[in-house]
């Protein structure tokens, strides 16, 4: 038995560059859209090899072979954005290999998931399958029964794991919303088995291994070895943990980080010694932990002198707030390196920037003991056109050089400690047919600068729309934005002639009223302003 435990319309815009293609039938005929790369983006001296990608806030990475080539190319899945990516392993102009970004494969990964998802083989077939989060708190799993024509597909397999507690009774496995599991083989069978932080308290690890009779892993024979793997718990700040037989976790001390629950754990061996080590990312926490294994890996021994924050360097991460590891060769030198990414769910509290948010480490070593060595703070991220979170595109002709040129706001983020909206424009330098956008500010009419002059003032979701509301034939600035009093509809009207560079005066901005009123038209939190001739 299983026991359980009226002128103004307002539309969202999406990020140019969606993946995949959309088709709508119209009278006459048909039309539709389809991702290219026509437009290019410069920031300083870098070309933004995938500019369109769509940003990068928290994402979860994994091998896969995508196209059937032989070759690993690799998955992210954005916990924030419940988003999947894909990116292909190409031959490199001039040689070498390079990750190009392949929207065609995304549509392959199902549209709900959700928290966490990790591709692991688990039938032998040398096809990765999912192993994701579903709502209950537990885990459901899709076979990859794909091919080289096909592509990956994924079928549902098993829409909840299960563990024998007893050889009568069977639970859900259930791992909690945060907690983001190892699912590998520990102890050594060839099959994959699951480590976890308990979901009630996220304080101590369990092992689930996986008891099936064959050589592949039987997703219905999962049992539960250990509820106290490791005898060791996490304590209530971010880089204390209490092994047994050691006293019990330390009062916190004043200004200390309060950990809540969630742990991002993998395990690899990092001394060298043929034993699975552990590193622990937890929530609240920039740091990771490294906890060195003196046992083994069925019955796993952690002591106080081999568990440091001073990983994977010599002094403990400071950027993330919920630091994830991940282990894949990111260069393409046969060696799995080290990446290290924020991976909470959303960042209504925190604050904190979403650029630079995937930090790469080289494994330098040639020897069976890792070495890392810090080589990006955007792996991937840094070539995409990423404002942080949020970002809300418009086009019109700044400079009145007759091209369009593209002007960006987000959500936010965080500069010099305040955390702003703001808009960024980037010039159009190329021609009308194939337009190269260079970054020329990230602070356009200054609107975050003089925001953050009232630095307990919000100022947030700026949307902007470029449109001639007044009929002179220049374009004005519109845009919503919220703020203490709520989100606002405003605009900025343009005293520039048409033809020539735009003249915007932020001081002479207003709002937009109903005809005849006083009082802003009402808006929400993330409404773009639109313009349309409806009548």
């Amino acid at each position: 038995m299983t026991f359980r435990l009226p002128y103004l319309l307002l539309l969202v815009l999406p990020l140019l560059g969606a993946a995949g293609q959309a088709r709508a039938q119209a009278a006459g005929g048909s039309f539709g859209f389809e991702e290219s790369s026509v437009a290019k983006v410069v920031q300083g001296t870098d070309t933004l090899a995938h500019t369109w990608a769509g940003g990068l806030n928290a994402p979860q990475f994994s091998s896969i072979d995508l196209n059937y080539d032989g070759r690993l190319d690799l998955y992210a899945f954005d916990r924030q954005t419940k988003r999947s990516y894909t990116f292909l392993n190409v031959a490199a102009t001039g040689g070498g290999r390079r990750w190009q970004y392949a929207p065609v494969y995304e549509n392959a990964f199902p549209t709900d998931l959700e928290s966490w998802v990790a591709l692991r083989d688990y039938d032998c077939d040398e096809k990765v399958d999912i192993f994701t989060f579903v709502t209950g708190a537990n885990i459901r799993v899709f076979r990859n029964v794909g091919s080289a024509s096909t592509g990956p597909v994924f079928q549902l397999a098993k829409d909840e794991l299960d563990f024998a507690l007893t050889p009568t009774a069977s639970y859900n496995l259930v791992t909690g919303y945060y907690n983001m599991p190892a699912i590998q083989d520990i102890n050594g069978d060839g099959r994959l088995d699951i480590l976890t932080y308990d979901y009630l308290s996220s304080n101590r690890l369990e092992l689930y291994l996986n008891t099936g009779t064959g050589s592949c892993t039987d997703l219905n024979s999962f049992q539960r070895t250990s509820n106290y793997w490791g005898l060791i718990q996490a304590c209530a700040d971010c880089s204390s943990y209490q092994p047994n037989g050691v006293a019990l976790c330390q009062v916190m001390r004043p200004q200390q980080t309060l950990h809540s629950m969630g742990h991002n754990i993998v395990m690899t061996d990092l001394n060298g010694d043929g034993v699975l080590d552990l590193i622990d990312g937890r929530d609240n926490c920039p740091q990771l932990s490294r906890l060195l294994n003196t046992g083994n890996n069925s019955a796993a021994s952690f002591t106080l002198p081999n568990i440091s924050s001073n990983f994977p360097l010599a002094a403990p991460l400071t950027t993330s707030v919920f630091a994830a590891p991940f282990l894949f060769d990111t260069d393409f030198d046969g060696v799995k390196d080290l990446v290290v990414t924020a991976n909470q769910v959303t960042n209504i509290d925190d604050h904190r920037t979403m650029r630079h948010t995937v930090q790469q480490f080289r494994n330098v070593s040639t020897s069976a003991v890792p070495s890392y060595t810090k080589v990006s703070d955007g792996f991937l991220q840094n070539d995409m056109l990423d404002l942080s979170e949020g970002a809300a595109p418009t086009f019109g002709d700044i400079d009145g050089d007759g091209l369009t040129d593209m002007v960006v706001g987000n959500q936010a983020d965080a500069v010099n400690g305040f955390y702003r909206a703001s808009l960024t424009y980037y010039r159009n330098v190329g021609t009308t047919r194939r337009p190269v956008f260079r970054l020329i500010t990230d602070d356009y009419l200054g609107l975050a600068a003089t925001a953050a002059l009232t630095p307990t003032s919000k100022f947030e979701s700026l949307r902007p729309f470029l449109v001639d509301l007044n009929r002179d034939g220049a374009i004005d600035l519109t845009y919503s934005v919220s703020t203490d009093n709520g989100n606002q509809l405003r605009f900025i009207l343009n005293t520039a002639s048409a033809g020539q560079a735009v003249s915007f005066n932020p001081a002479l901005g207003d709002y937009f009223r109903p005809a005849g009123g006083t009082t802003p038209i009402a808006a929400f939190n993330g409404d773009t302003p639109c313009f349309f001739d409806i009548d």
